[in-house]
């Protein structure tokens, strides 16, 4: 959004000209957030899912770009078995040399290593991360449903709160909000049942 009101696409370049003869993995088909960090970087969560619908596996990725510039900075381009059709991004924290990826289909956490764009995916389904059955989304007194079914937005937000090292995590929606410590998660010796309180 520029001084004046008017809008103007950003970067401006190839990545925004995706249509549904171009490559995916190299355009954005659907930013689902954005996020800033604290070195001038703009980061694109691209779920890559037209209209809403199953993620183009191969093309769900993150890229960070250059506020000032809108220069490319980094991609990083999910493996198909770790960003299928069944999953769709949604939210980012970064914490040191780490970032925080919740996913909110199949509900689960990427937590990516930014020194070397290495990822684990963990707590995937874990119920933790998971809708409770009364979390049905409701807008202006309406139940959302797709299909005739509840439309659920498993482990869909996250945050940092006063404790710089405490992630706090909830589905979109949801009445219960966990906190696990940011160490715990970066631990790649702990097994699922060990991570969240």
């Amino acid at each position: 959004v520029l001084p004046d009101g008017s809008l103007k696409p950003f970067p401006g370049n190839a990545w925004n000209t995706w249509a549904d003869d171009k490559n995916p993995a190299s355009a954005f088909v659907d930013i689902n957030s954005i996020v800033l960090d604290q070195q001038g970087g703009l980061w694109a969560l691209d779920a890559a899912a037209p209209r809403f619908g199953n993620a183009i596996e191969g093309a769900v990725k993150i890229v960070e770009l250059d506020v000032a510039t809108g220069a490319t900075k980094r991609v990083i381009l999910f493996d198909r078995e770790d960003a299928h059709a069944g999953t769709r991004l949604a939210h980012m924290r970064f914490h040191g040399h780490h970032a925080f990826v919740v996913e909110s289909k199949q509900a689960s956490i990427y937590v990516i290593d930014l020194r070397d764009n290495s990822y684990r995916r963990v707590l995937v389904g874990h119920s933790l991360m998971r809708c409770a059955p009364a979390d049905v989304p409701t807008v202006e007194g309406h139940k959302v449903r797709l299909g005739g079914q509840p439309m659920y937005f498993h482990s869909d937000l996250l945050e940092f709160g006063r404790d710089p090292d405490v992630l706090f995590f909830m589905c979109l929606f949801g009445r219960r909000i966990f906190q696990v410590n940011v160490e715990v998660l970066k631990d790649p010796d702990l097994d699922d049942e060990q991570h969240p309180r």
